[in-house]
This record gives C-alpha cells, structure tokens and sequence, in this order.
C-alpha cells in the first residue's frame, strides 16, 4: 500500500463499510463509506433507513483521551460510493460531548467533489443544523443535516475544502511547468528539511527571491503554515502568495524579489495532513504550543519538543547565523468562527501607555500597521472590510506558553515581526455568498503587498481584488478609531483574550 494510502480504515474495523442495501425500480444500491485517502477522516456509521445515515467524527488518531478535548474534534471527510444518481440522501454530520464542556457549534455549509479536485459548496438550504440535550446525562449532541440530490456515483464529502500534500506538489509541480523561469533563475529553490516522523514524507522548504541580487542586501520572511492540519486555509493563502511572486512581468514581485527573501514552508505537519487529523501529528500532540525552549536560553528548541517543529528551529537557527537577518515571521491557521467573521490576527502587547516596555509597544505599533496594509490591500467586498477591526490590547499571556511567537519574540523582540493570521470558513464578510480557495489565493496576494509594504518597497498600482466594489485599496495607514466600533471593539477584546484557549 502507497505511503498516502493509510494502512487501515477506522469505520468499525471494516476497509469498506457497507451501511444500506436500497432497491429502486428493481435495482440494487450497495451505499459504501471510506475514508482510505489522504485526510480522510469518519468514525462510526449508523444507517437510519435506506436513504439517511449518521456520520460520527472522530477524534485525532481516534485517540480516547481526546474525548475531554471536544473542541479539538471537528474534521471530517469521507468518499462516498454507489450513491443512488438523483434520489434524495440525507448524511446527518453528528458528535456528542457534555453539556458543560461542548465542541464548535458554528453553523457551516460543507463542499463536496465529484473528483476529489473540484469543488463546491452545498446549497445553504440543503444544510440544517439542530441539538438535543439529555438531561440525565448531561450531554449534548450536535446535528448537521445534508440533504441533496447527487449526478454521480462517486462523490466526496467534506467540512471544507480539502487540501492534502498531493494537491501542494501537484500546484508545485504545475507552478514550475508553466514558470521554467523559476528554476533556471534559481527564483524558486525547494528543500527538504527531514522526513515526517510517522509516514517518512518530505516536509519541505521553499525560498523565493532573486538570486541575481546579493543577499546582504535583503531582509528573510519567515513563513509556515498547517501546523493545525485541516486548518486548509492557509495553504490556499500560500498559493496566492507564491502566485503573486512567481508572477511575470509584475513589478510589484520584482520589486519584493530583489529585497526580500521568502522561506516558506507550506505544510508543517505533514503526518497529521495524511492521517486527516484536525489539530494534532499523529502522536496527538498540537505543535503550536509545543515550541519548548528554556527562557534563559531559548535560541535551540528542547530535544522534548516535537521533532517536526525542531526541523523547522534548526533551519530558522541556520538561517538566522547567516545573512540575512530575520525582519518578519508568519503563522498561518484557519479559525472557527461564527458564519460571518472575518479574517483576523492575534497582535501581542499593546501601547506604552497601557503599561508595555517600548520594544513591546513597537512590536504592537508594527503589527498593526501590517494588519491596516493588509485590509486595505485586500479591499471591500460590496463596501464591507474583509478583516476584523484590531483589539484595544494584545496581552502578553502568550509569553507564559511555547508559541512559536514565544520563540520569536524571546530570541528577536521587536526586530522580528512575528504574528499569527487566522483565515475563516463560511461567510467570513462576503455577504451572502461563502468565502472560496479563489477568495483566500488573493488574500494571499494581498499578504505580499502587505509585506512590501511593511519594509518601505514602493507598490505601484495595486490590484482591485474584488472591482465590482468600485474601491481601490491604497498603502494608506489608516485611523483604527475610524473602522472599529465599541461592540466590535469588545468582541475583539473578548477573542484576544480566548486566544490561549483557543490555540493550545
């Protein structure tokens, strides 16, 4: 069996399950479930009658101890097979916890694929969501209900949309195809930092910059994303970015080429990507809160932390020892949210006076700066900002835990602008349509122009991402008090201070 095979399906012991035996006009319809695909990820099957089923998720690496973590169960991705061609069929997506310690209850909208390439949303009207409390017992059970009519037999089913290591070399792969350029310049270089621990898969490395101009003269982007594996948003943003880098004949990449040096690593945990867990490597432990190191010497990560986020140390280490010097950090995840929230980030610290030393206010300055470019780069969608107004104060409780900005702020301080960007998954701010891998690649794009922006590289004519607004963004700074209300200031607040729950 091939490495992005996983040796074993986790539907009651069985490699396919056979839940229903249907007749229709004579015929017989054998409905089978698996999840033998890189990030597949079901638990239990219930067949309810010959057309509805319940679909249970399970936990990472369908590890017990997570049942008290019900929060950190959410993914889930199953092929169907054999599915009666136009015939109403009804998949009731369910999980139970306690009613005092309950899981992500945000109504969604999930996609399906009749290819495992292309992909599309489910009518919104197609979807329901509903709970049933039992009393005596004190849980809760969750219900997301999917009601459609199918074209084909074949069809994969999923909480959003998929993307796995095949779909990041087969983009690499094309990207190279189509831009032989890169290669032959040296524009594109690609190593391997190590294997994974579990599957033995390449986790990789990618540096963009123009290799005609010296280094000494260029400032290091740092970038990972996928440290949380079905937080897919993130590795759509770093095609949007590579595409904006990669792109002919644009100024605008010429000029961030010759100035700046982007190391990206696009998928971090690859073990947990293949096994289709959610927030966990395949030994359940979450590396983004894993980046141990001793505060009094914390440059080298400790041999007890993950060995994927050692590879990463060592070749930021490396790096870091040469020229050029570290300016910027990115950490790219996606969030669970309510329908409608936007893409955010966590900024630390806050302002001199709210009591932050002046290398914590000048970080806290600088990230909002970033923040402001990147919203006004990315533009409005029909006159609605695409980003969530900044919090008042970023507290400094991260610095009592093992990010990864811990690690950055502990070794650099303000000299590395070290952040988090968290992308959304329903509506997240355009209307009422739901955010698509298009409307995340020019985020990604607009992240890059942000970056340029950050380290005083002119940008010239920006695009308008979204021209039916009849808006053009412009690297102009703009007047926080001006885009966030006091209710959107008290939610922020709010989130910031969910930020080490929700990240741990």
């Amino acid at each position: 069996m091939e490495w992005n095979f996983k040796n074993y399906f986790r539907i009651v012991g069985l490699c396919v399950f056979f839940v229903g035996v249907l007749s229709v006009s004579g015929t017989a319809f054998s409905v089978q479930f698996s999840e033998d695909f890189e990030s597949g990820s079901i638990g239990s099957i219930e067949r309810v009658d010959d057309l509805q089923w319940n679909l249970w998720i399970k936990n990472d690496s369908d590890e017990p101890w997570l049942d008290d973590i019900p929060r950190w169960r959410n993914w889930w991705f199953v092929k169907m097979r054999e599915v009666p061609k136009g015939r109403w069929v009804t998949l009731n997506i369910k999980d139970t916890y306690p009613g005092d310690n309950r899981g992500w209850e945000y109504s969604y909208v999930p996609v399906y694929s009749y290819d495992n390439v292309s992909w599309q949303r489910f009518d919104s009207q197609a979807v329901t969501q509903s709970f049933d409390d039992n009393v005596e017992d004190n849980t809760r059970t969750h219900t997301l209900s999917i009601s459609a009519r199918f074209e084909h037999k074949t069809v994969w089913i999923a909480r959003f949309y998929p993307y796995t290591t095949k779909h990041f070399d087969r983009y690499l792969r094309d990207l190279r195809n189509t831009h032989p350029w890169l290669d032959t310049l040296n524009t594109l270089t690609v190593e391997n930092l190590g294997v994974s621990p579990h599957y033995q898969q390449d986790i990789k490395l990618l540096t963009l910059t123009d290799a005609t101009v010296a280094d000494s003269v260029k400032t290091r982007v740092w970038i990972h994303a996928r440290t949380h594996p079905a937080e897919t948003g993130g590795s759509f943003v770093v095609e949007g970015l590579v595409d904006f880098l990669s792109s002919a004949m644009n100024a605008n990449a010429e000029s961030a080429l010759a100035q700046l040096i982007f190391n990206i690593v696009a998928v971090h945990n690859v073990d947990g990507v293949i096994d289709g867990n959610y927030r966990t490597n395949m030994e359940t432990i979450n590396l983004e809160s894993a980046w141990l190191h001793y505060p009094e010497s914390p440059y080298e990560l400790l041999q007890d932390a993950p060995f994927e986020n050692r590879l990463l140390n060592d070749k930021i280490r490396e790096l870091s020892d040469a020229s050029p010097r570290f300016g910027m950090a990115l950490n790219l995840h996606s969030s669970q949210s309510t329908p409608d929230y936007r893409t955010f980030f966590y900024p630390h610290f806050g302002t001199i006076e709210q009591g932050y030393t002046p290398q914590q206010a000048q970080l806290w300055n600088d990230q909002l700066r970033f923040i402001q470019h990147f919203s006004q780069f990315l533009g409005t969608y029909h006159g609605n900002p695409l980003v969530e107004p900044t919090v008042e104060e970023g507290e400094s409780a991260f610095l009592n835990y093992f990010f990864p900005e811990t690690w950055w702020w502990n070794n650099f301080n303000a000299s590395v602008l070290a952040l988090t960007m968290e992308t959304t998954y329903d509506r997240a701010g355009y209307g009422e349509r739901r955010i698509t891998p298009d409307d995340l690649r020019k985020q990604g794009h607009a992240l890059g122009l942000a970056v340029m922006e950050h380290f005083n590289i002119p940008v010239v004519n920006p695009p308008i991402f979204y021209p039916d607004n009849g808006v053009v963004a412009a690297p102009l700074l703009l007047n926080i008090d001006d885009v966030t209300t006091g209710d959107q200031r008290r939610h922020q607040n709010e989130a910031a201070l969910n930020e080490i729950e929700n990240r741990l």
